[in-house]
């Protein structure tokens, strides 16, 4: 029985040192953020300030930090055929401070105010694609690791709803990132493709 139970724990043990080998902070690429030594981050259930979320991160819940901020604004068109653009972050904070805030993950949009489908791939032509859909994550206010949109998948963007008189809008997404730039000096060490999908509801800053 001994013996039995001494090679069950080494089969346990060299099955995690090679599960430990897989991890990379060079190129990982699983499901959730990790901690620089290969453990899992700590999750949350995120107190939501500027609207209202349901976005998931590569097929999980965006729980990576305690606080998710929305913030919408407006602009007059520049490269949207003479429609008025929304601007769209989505926050992931590791503090709610007003003063000195630390960020944690940042998703960027900025697309036509109108209801309807985005072509992803037109809105872009001929402009930066980080002037328009981006994704990042901070070390609070500077920039750790950066994304592109991963052109070679479908991308599905989509503004639901604008009510002008209340000034609320909807915007659904499946969006596929690919690293651009990878930072691994420190923590969390985020996966080599990240895919983000669900909806955001917020209200218009004016």
């Amino acid at each position: 029985m001994l013996r039995f139970v001494f090679a069950w724990l080494l089969v346990a043990f060299l099955s995690g040192c090679k599960d430990a080998d897989k991890f990379d902070i060079y190129s990982y690429n699983g499901a959730y953020p990790r901690n620089i030594d290969g453990s899992q981050i700590e999750t949350f259930e995120p107190q939501v300030s500027g609207g209202n979320v349901a976005l998931s991160f590569n097929g999980h819940a965006w729980n990576h930090s305690p606080y998710i901020r929305v913030f919408a604004e407006s602009f007059g068109p520049v490269q949207s055929g003479g429609i008025d653009e929304l601007d769209l972050s989505v926050q992931a904070m590791v503090n709610n401070n007003l003063i000195e805030p630390c960020g944690m993950e940042s998703l960027y949009l900025r697309v036509p105010l109108k209801e309807g489908n985005i072509d992803t791939k037109g809105l872009m032509k001929g402009q930066q694609q980080s002037d328009y859909i981006r994704f990042s994550s901070v070390n609070c206010d500077a920039t750790k690791d950066r994304y592109e949109l991963d052109l070679s998948r479908q991308n599905i963007l989509r503004l639901v709803k604008f009510d002008s008189s209340t000034q609320t809008v909807e915007i659904s997404m499946d969006l596929h990132f690919q690293m651009l730039d990878r930072n691994s000096d420190f923590g969390p060490i985020y996966p080599e493709k990240i895919d983000i999908k669900g909806t955001v509801k917020t209200m218009i800053r004016l």
